[in-house]
């Protein structure tokens, strides 16, 4: 008999304790009843989590000092009540930019409303989106430009102009377009705040290719007729004076509106063969040179769209009874003093729009 009972207790501790091993292997692997269940889009069923916030891109890329301008912010994950913050080397600073809505219009576009000060750092910029309490940061994706842009012009070769293009690179007008970059062909519009407001081009540069104008001297003589003294083709700098200045501290926009005229001064050079060469007034639509009065008429512009403008004389007229002709074309040498017939049409167009 005590062999027999040490054999059951031996049995029962056995079984005891296997049965606690059991129970504790149970109890580690059990779900807590504080945890709630997978559900079936966690990754334990074998479902992607959801994708984060990011900052892509932004439209468009750039914003001029002194400005308020609305762009759009690209990427993914946005939800309703997004907030856009511009961040320079990842800090804020409204005082350089500031945002004033941010409009909420997919999960990856929303369009902030910023005003850019005259001050604002040059620089590329991040953008960073707050939404649903999450953070995305697109880096360096906004640009703050000091607003000067390119200019294309598109000089008219029509002989009826003594300024021509040089019958090259036509236009569907048949005019000749002159594009930056092309044969060494340089023009800006000095557009931005603290600027001139002026487009210039530069056309006859060393290169591959080399552009140039089509020019013929024609001198006004004092009963109105006119003398032709040859023509040449040239290089040459062209300068159509405050086109559009942009408000800058204490100075006030200028600008044509959509659909207006106004007066411009105009300048160009023959590279030096009669008149002087760039960046004078060699040869000049305006009323003073160096503040002296010179007799010479001041261009037309016609603003056609928000990038576009075209330059023209006003036509000449015949005296009703001297039979004479009326010059509106006039334009002053600064080589010889001599007054010149110079009718002549030519389009300026931005490399965007321009707003005041």
């Amino acid at each position: 008999m005590p062999a027999l009972r040490r054999t059951l207790r031996s049995t029962v501790s056995r079984f005891a304790s296997g049965a606690l091993l059991a129970v504790a292997a149970w109890a580690c692997s059990a779900p807590s009843l504080d945890t709630p269940a997978a559900a079936p889009t966690d990754p334990l069923f074998g479902k992607a989590a959801a994708p984060g916030l990011t900052v892509s891109a932004t439209n468009p890329s750039f914003a001029d000092r002194g400005t308020t301008v609305d762009i759009h912010v690209i990427g993914k994950g946005f939800v309703a009540g997004a907030q856009a913050t511009w961040l320079l080397h990842g800090v804020a600073n409204s005082a350089k930019v500031r945002t004033n809505s941010t409009t909420y219009i997919s999960s990856t576009d929303v369009v902030a409303n910023i005003t850019v000060s005259t001050d604002a750092d040059l620089a590329l910029w991040d953008v960073q989106i707050a939404a649903g309490g999450k953070n995305g940061v697109g880096t360096e994706v906004s640009a703050i430009t000091a607003g000067n842009v390119a200019a294309t012009e598109f000089i008219s070769n029509d002989p009826a102009y003594n300024l021509r293009g040089d019958g090259s690179y036509h236009e569907s007008s048949s005019d000749s377009r002159y594009l930056v970059g092309e044969c060494g062909i340089s023009s800006t519009f000095y557009s931005g705040p603290g600027n001139s407001g002026d487009v210039t081009m530069t056309i006859g540069a060393n290169g591959k290719c080399v552009r140039h104008v089509r020019f013929t001297y024609a001198a006004i003589n004092a009963d109105g007729s006119t003398t032709s003294e040859g023509s040449i083709v040239t290089s040459s700098f062209l300068n159509v004076r405050k086109l559009q200045v942009a408000a800058s501290g204490t100075t006030p926009a200028s600008y044509i509106p959509i659909g207006g005229d106004a007066q411009r001064t105009f300048a160009f050079d023959d590279g030096g063969a009669k008149c002087g060469t760039g960046g004078n007034q060699a040869i000049g639509f305006a009323s003073t040179l160096n503040g002296t009065p010179i007799g010479a008429d001041l261009v037309n512009v016609h603003r056609d769209a928000a990038d576009t403008w075209t330059v023209t004389t006003t036509p000449d007229e015949i005296d009703a009874i001297t039979g004479q002709t009326i010059h509106h074309d006039k334009a002053y040498c600064k080589g010889n003093g001599k007054l010149y017939h110079i009718p002549l049409r030519f389009i300026i167009k931005s490399s965007r729009a321009l707003t005041p």
